[in-house]
């Protein structure tokens, strides 16, 4: 009986971990089709990766200043909302040229992410 329920232990954690790891691959991968999607459009809010419920203007426009031809994405996912608050379920940084962290809400009817908001080290945003 012990080494059952060490059984189901062991396999109950280990697909929590892929569950979590695959959630993370997905905003990463989000991230990435993000800013793809920004730059490769020539105006806001259609066709936008899948992953996404909505795009907002701000939030479009800070993203296509994110990449240059020099500058390398870099892609940072955490789980502190930075606020002290427990209102996001992400925070997804993309570093390039310059650096915006996406607050993430997850909504599971629609299986996709909100974009509650952003904080961003460009002057004047």
């Amino acid at each position: 009986m012990k080494r059952l329920i060490s059984i189901l232990t062991i396999i109950i954690t280990l697909s929590g971990c892929r569950n979590s790891k695959d959630t993370d691959e997905r905003i990463l991968r989000l991230g990435n089709d993000l800013v793809d999607y920004a730059m490769n459009s020539e105006t806001c809010c259609f066709n936008k990766p899948k992953d996404v419920v909505s795009i907002g203007k701000s939030t479009y426009w800070l993203l296509k200043t994110i990449k240059t031809e020099e500058a390398e994405l870099d892609f940072e996912l955490t789980t502190d909302d930075g606020f002290g608050e427990s209102s996001v379920d992400y925070n997804l940084t993309i570093k390039g040229k310059n650096s915006i962290t996406l607050r993430l809400i997850y909504d599971s009817k629609r299986d996709q992410y909100h974009i509650k908001g952003y904080f961003s080290d460009i002057p004047g945003k």
